[in-house]
């Protein structure tokens, strides 16, 4: 089992357990949270996150909402649904695969959303008065 972030664009981040097996793989779950095929971005080249975003492949052509905390996340304008998982294995090293998402990771990231759900209620309280 992996521990993966989802980061949709109008909802908070939350932390989602899938299981990495034959039937239903990570890839398949991404495909699914992303709402089609993906394409893989990561953060700042100096981020010590050790982490990768999945997004929709054809998200910006088919309009999907902008995604601000994935965005700040990852220095560039992303739309629709991220997926986030943990770039490193066990051993501390890049191998291509997707791992879970170290809690270092998830502190930032739920920080960020704490952040977007923060701003989202002063815009609509400075909306009503």
């Amino acid at each position: 089992m992996i521990q993966v972030f989802v980061i949709a664009p109008t909802a908070t981040a939350k932390v989602m357990i899938d299981q990495d097996n034959d039937e239903r793989g990570i890839s398949e779950f991404i495909n699914t949270a992303v709402g089609g095929w993906f394409d893989a971005v990561h953060p700042y080249p100096n981020d010590d996150l050790n982490i990768v975003g999945y997004v929709h492949d054809e998200g910006l052509l088919l309009g999907l909402e902008p995604n601000p905390v994935a965005s700040a996340l990852f220095g560039r304008f992303l739309v629709g649904t991220v997926v986030v998982v943990g770039a490193l294995n066990e051993e501390g090293k890049y191998d291509g695969d997707s791992h879970s998402v170290g809690q270092d990771a998830i502190d930032r990231l739920t920080w960020l959303c704490s952040a977007q759900a923060m701003w989202k209620d002063h815009l609509v309280e400075s909306s009503v008065g």
